[in-house]
């Protein structure tokens, strides 16, 4: 896991380049191999191996900036997920491009399509509503939709999760109070 932390518009900064670099280097080596056992074994095994993998590596772009080669990682894991029916990461891929794309009718649909499997991704769904909201200058609707996600996250009690939430809330309650012209 690549340590970050958000700026006013709540997208994560890697505080750490070097180990992201790492990290990169790593994923393409992984995805590489993995990629070549594939298609040597096009095993449903192998291929979710490497559908993992290319989830991962598409946080890590989207994290390097490199936004059109994590879009097309993240593309592949969910056609991967959707052919072997795995509705759980078929559906938390779809949510992870839906943020990368910053696609708030994406992350609605998915909200509206979710069931007693994929509840689980509720509080995630409702911080990348806020975290999009955001960044389309949605402060109030971004403040919702992350207050929604950390009464969730009370009640599951991860408190990494309430702190990030909190982390979050505050960026977005500092955008919510007029500024001082003094």
């Amino acid at each position: 896991m690549i340590p970050t932390t958000f700026d006013e518009k709540l997208r994560d900064q890697p505080t750490d380049e070097s180990l992201l670099e790492e990290a990169l280097a790593e994923e393409q080596r992984k995805v590489s191999s993995l990629r070549l056992t594939a298609e040597e074994d096009p095993s449903e095994l192998n291929t979710t191996r490497l559908g993992r993998e290319r989830q991962r590596q598409s946080e890590y772009l989207r994290l390097a900036g490199r936004l059109e080669e994590a879009r097309e990682a993240i593309d592949e894991a969910i056609s991967i997920w959707e052919k072997y029916g795995r509705h759980r990461a078929f559906f938390l891929a779809r949510l992870k491009r839906a943020v990368l794309t910053a696609n708030t009718d994406a992350l609605q649909d998915l909200l509206d399509e979710m069931d007693e499997e994929t509840a689980v991704y509720e509080d995630f769904l409702h911080e990348a509503l806020g975290r999009v909201h955001m960044l389309q200058d949605e402060v109030e609707e971004a403040h919702l939709h992350l207050l929604k996600a950390l009464e969730i996250r009370r009640v599951r009690g991860n408190d990494r999760h309430i702190e990030q939430t909190k982390e979050m809330l505050a960026i977005v309650e500092n955008a919510r109070s007029p500024t001082s012209d003094f």
